[in-house]
């Protein structure tokens, strides 16, 4: 996806927005929540597929993990520059793909060999090829890729996102006793202040 476009969506440039991309890819996950269509869900995961080929877990603590602003760094957006808020929008939209995956109550070993999903897989891996240390494994679901990842880190913390049961009790309203007087119940009663005592002349 070009960085910029001239009328009639031509491109403008030949370098691509990593903030822009990430964001549409969320704007385009939000859509198929709402239409229920899949070529939103698959286009926003080509694009954040995209975005994740780009981020390097090599080189200095300063850049490693970072999402620069453009592809390549020396593109017409943030040039040459990491950006706070591109890694920002790729962890809201990449969030928000885990939710548009298969339950753990569906998923089986034969999810893992679909096409998309081995490519997804293939991307994670080769981010972490010279891996080491800790990693965290946000939505691990059935385990498989911290299996995966513990083949490359000293250490692998898998956190599984558990969806509020609906049958869990509504929180309970404040007590009336924090909100003011409702109109049943009587307001109290003001005390008149004693009158100043006058300066005198």
């Amino acid at each position: 996806m070009p960085g910029r476009f001239l009328p009639g969506w031509l491109p403008a440039v030949e370098s691509v927005c990593l903030t822009g991309v990430a964001q549409v890819a969320h704007c385009w996950l939000l859509m198929h929540a709402f239409t229920g269509e899949a070529r939103y869900r698959d286009a926003a995961r080509l694009a954040n597929r995209f975005v994740r080929r780009t981020v390097s877990l090599d080189g200095p603590p300063e850049t490693r993990g970072g999402i620069k602003g453009s592809f390549p760094i020396d593109g017409d957006y943030a040039p040459y520059e990491y950006v706070s808020w591109a890694a920002k929008f790729a962890a809201d939209s990449l969030m928000l793909e885990m939710d548009t995956a298969p339950s753990p109550r569906i998923e089986s070993a034969s999810y893992h060999h679909r096409a998309a999903e081995r490519l997804r897989t293939s991307d994670l891996l080769a981010l972490a090829l010279h891996a080491h240390g800790t990693v965290l494994d946000v939505g691990a679901r059935d385990g498989y890729h911290a299996r995966l990842l513990a083949d490359r880190f000293d250490q692998v913390t898998a956190l599984v996102r558990r969806a509020t049961p609906e049958s869990s009790p509504a929180p309970a309203p404040p007590s009336p006793a924090c909100n003011s007087p409702t109109p049943s119940s009587p307001r109290p009663s003001r005390r008149a202040r004693p009158a100043r005592p006058s300066a005198p002349a």
